[in-house]
């Protein structure tokens, strides 16, 4: 279990720490040699770039398994327990099934693109947009734990 737990947490958010870290060390190198050497590299936007689209989709379902994302707690808080439950529920329910047709048509994405190299860096860039795919699944694995979470105290005869 915690190899698991290893994998789906510590080792998403260690990855997110190090893109973020290349991400900066690389706008750094950019800044560099467009201001100080006085001609820049012709590869660190395309690495900033490819980089910011794993940040971002990783960080998006890191964002699903802390519960961060949008809810409208004004509306959800007025209702009353078993609305309040069943709303959980939908919400979960919709962001699983928004994983899933997500994975679904990064995959497609993944393959449409795996003909196409970036132009600086000769990179194949079903490696870019294999993000889309992860995310995914990240986002269902999390989005399904919180489900079960959900409902779990409820078979068991507790209150949520």
């Amino acid at each position: 279990m915690r190899v698991i737990r290893f994998i789906l947490v510590d080792l998403v958010e260690i990855v997110l720490v190090g893109v973020m870290s290349v991400l900066c060390i690389d706008i750094f190198i950019g800044v560099y040699t467009r201001y100080v050497m006085g001609e820049a590299a012709s590869w660190y936007e395309e690495v900033a770039r490819y980089l910011f689209i794993w940040l971002a989709f990783l960080g998006a379902a890191v964002a699903v398994r802390r519960r961060l994302h949008f809810v409208v707690h004004l509306l959800v808080n007025r209702l009353e327990e078993t609305a309040r439950f069943a709303t959980e529920l939908l919400c979960w329910g919709v962001v699983m099934g928004f994983s899933i047709f997500i994975t679904i048509q990064g995959i497609v994405v993944v393959e449409g693109v795996s003909v196409q190299e970036s132009p600086a860096l000769g990179l194949t860039l079903s490696w870019v947009f294999l993000a889309i795919p992860v995310h995914g699944i990240l986002s269902l694995i999390y989005a399904s734990g919180h489900f079960w979470q959900a409902i779990r105290p409820n078979q068991e005869g507790e209150k949520t």
